[in-house]
């Protein structure tokens, strides 16, 4: 059974545009000095900006194909490939990274409030991981599945 795409592109706008939200509010928020955590501002603000690259890309794949029936842009699908697939690299580094830096200090008993720091920049890396991989697998199967342009990226000797 197949979900009606006015409705599935509807959720999807609203849950990418709730991460754009969320990311610029973080952003700001952990650059207040009352909270000073730069790491955590900086994870934000690329979380909240691979939503919107998310949100970009489910409001092409609509216009073009079900609005006007145009076939998609495989270059186009596939530089939101690899920006996915990039995104999702730097997250699971930051990820692994901040918690490894977060279990580090816990164990030697630094102070807490860094302890803290380190660990919810983890959870903002985190959350970049999951855009990164949210737009890496809607590019890649959109690419499988759609109608495509005919261009390609030529790759020759």
């Amino acid at each position: 059974m197949r979900c009606n795409p006015s409705l599935l592109f509807a959720i999807q706008v609203a849950y990418a545009s709730v991460g754009v939200v969320v990311g610029i509010i973080v952003c700001i928020a952990f650059l207040d000095k009352t909270f000073g955590n730069t790491h955590a501002a900086a994870w934000g603000g690329v979380s909240g900006g691979l939503a919107f690259l998310n949100l970009t890309l489910y409001v092409y794949v609509f216009v073009t194909r079900e609005k006007r029936g145009r076939p998609l842009n495989s270059n186009l699908l596939m530089s939101f490939a690899f920006e996915g697939a990039v995104a999702t690299g730097a997250g699971l580094g930051g990820f692994v990274a901040y918690l490894g830096l977060g279990i580090d200090d816990s164990v030697h008993h630094h102070e807490p409030s860094l302890v803290k720091s380190w660990y919810v920049a983890s959870v903002w890396s985190f959350m970049t991981l999951k855009w990164g991989l949210s737009t890496f697998f809607f590019a890649t199967r959109k690419l499988r599945q759609a109608p495509l342009d005919g261009s390609y990226i030529a790759i020759t000797n």
